[in-house]
């Protein structure tokens, strides 16, 4: 409005435009579109209220003007909404489509199962806190010269077996804190196929790179789980409510990263396996990551399965098996005492008869004797640690074969340059094996 008229007439108020107000009238006010407008013109009748000239047009219409808001009144459309009230409804809507996918069935499952096969286990004499490769091996561990070699169900069998109780707890609490929200994110059929994929996924990459490894354990499902997690996080970000996905998405990323950093620091953690599964779970988890809203296409769990075992019968296939090592070690061993336990009876029995050790020797221990160094001269381009044991324990089965051979001349000849020769021998050999047997690994 106008500051006031200095005039002798009455105050006039002007509306950019507006009619002016005649001689002798009180000035009206001209309303456009606002009903909280008041006429400052004159007074009604008795027994109404003031009026208002409603700029409308040829059809403008008297009105009752309504009551007066007071003058710091906020229209009740712009009150903005409680932010936390809205999160609130997003956090509710959200659990309610989740509630919709039914409680999760296949991660207390999965859980079950591994803890059954290690309870079997303990039942057959494994040790529960620390057992060792050559215990877990007949278990179905993943080691490439059996699973190579025409034993590929290993790939799979290994996620469900476990170096100790310590180990089981931490990969089945991993699983347990996340396997049910991916479960339900991702649907029953769709997660089964996600944890199976990942775990030969882990395999398989384990195999690859550490194939002289026996590799055991959930950790390359786990990775997986978390994976397609982060994959579902990234792809359908839209779904989750906004503080909770921030805070998911940061948990899952940290898990993942700390975990992977601290298998890189210790030796006995196969952080292949970690990758391989946590690869394969991100794939599989941005195939299968859909809106809440739609059901989980349980196609997706065919063409994860599928293209999962295509890839393993691609590596099984295509790649020669490594030379066991494992088995070479103890076919050495299965060897060694049966040897020298009967050249020891063979010289108690016979303290008198040279000739006949002589013959015990040369017909009954060195042939198998050799036998077994020739397989352990067999292997070649192991990692460095199991080649140098196996270049080690070469070498004391060279000398302990040396030293049957000059044995078994100074018995028939009785010639003192033999015997000492002989025992020369025997005395290096038992210094390359207190040597092996106090190796550090």
């Amino acid at each position: 409005m106008s500051a006031p008229s200095t005039d002798d007439e009455g105050p006039q108020t002007r509306d950019h435009g507006a009619p002016q107000a005649r001689d002798g009238e009180a000035p009206q006010a001209i309303v456009r579109d606002d009903p909280q407008a008041r006429a400052v013109g004159p007074q009604a009748p008795a027994g109404e209220g003031p009026r208002t000239r409603v700029d409308g047009g040829p059809q403008a219409r008297d009105a009752r003007a309504p009551r007066e808001a007071p003058a710091d009144a906020v229209p009740a459309d712009a009150v903005p909404a409680d932010p936390a009230l809205a999160n609130v409804d997003e956090h509710a809507h959200f659990l309610a489509l989740l509630d919709a996918r039914g409680r999760p069935l296949v991660t207390p499952a999965l859980v079950a199962i591994t803890v059954a096969v290690f309870g079997v286990m303990l039942a057959n004499g494994v040790n529960f806190l620390k057992p060792t490769a050559e215990e877990l091996l007949p278990w179905g561990a993943d080691y490439g010269p059996l699973t190579l070699a025409g034993q590929p169900w290993r790939l799979l069998t290994s996620a469900f077996l476990h170096f100790g109780v310590l180990h089981l707890a931490f990969n089945l609490f991993a699983l347990w804190q996340v396997g049910g929200l991916v479960e339900r994110l991702l649907g029953r059929v769709n997660f089964l196929a996600l944890y199976l994929g990942a775990a030969i996924g882990g395999s398989l990459l384990s195999v690859q790179v550490h194939p002289y490894v026996v590799s055991a354990g959930a950790s390359g499902a786990v990775f997986g789980v978390y994976g397609a997690f982060l994959a579902y996080l990234l792809r359908q970000r839209g779904t989750l409510p906004p503080e909770l996905l921030r805070k998911l998405r940061g948990s899952t990323m940290a898990f993942v990263g700390y975990n992977l950093l601290f298998g890189l620091g210790v030796k006995a953690i196969n952080n292949s396996a970690h990758i391989g599964g946590l690869l394969t779970g991100f794939a599989c988890g941005w195939l299968m990551a859909g809106p809440l809203r739609r059901a989980p296409r349980r196609r997706d769990a065919a063409v994860v399965g599928a293209l999962v075992l295509g890839l393993a019968a691609i590596v099984v296939t295509q790649r020669a098996a490594p030379g066991d090592y494992l088995a070479a070690v103890r076919h050495f061993s299965s060897v060694e005492t049966p040897a020298l336990e009967r050249l020891k009876g063979a010289l108690n029995e016979h303290r008198d008869d040279g000739a006949r050790v002589a013959e015990i020797l040369e017909r009954e221990i060195l042939p198998p004797w050799r036998g077994a160094v020739s397989r352990l001269r067999e292997l070649h381009d192991l990692p460095d640690s199991e080649q140098k044991l196996i270049d080690q324990l070469a070498s004391y089965a060279d000398h302990r074969a040396l030293a049957f051979e000059l044995m078994a001349k100074a018995l028939r000849t009785d010639d003192a340059a033999d015997t000492e020769a002989a025992r020369r021998a025997m005395e290096r050999a038992d210094a390359l094996l207190v040597r092996l047997n106090t190796r550090t690994p």
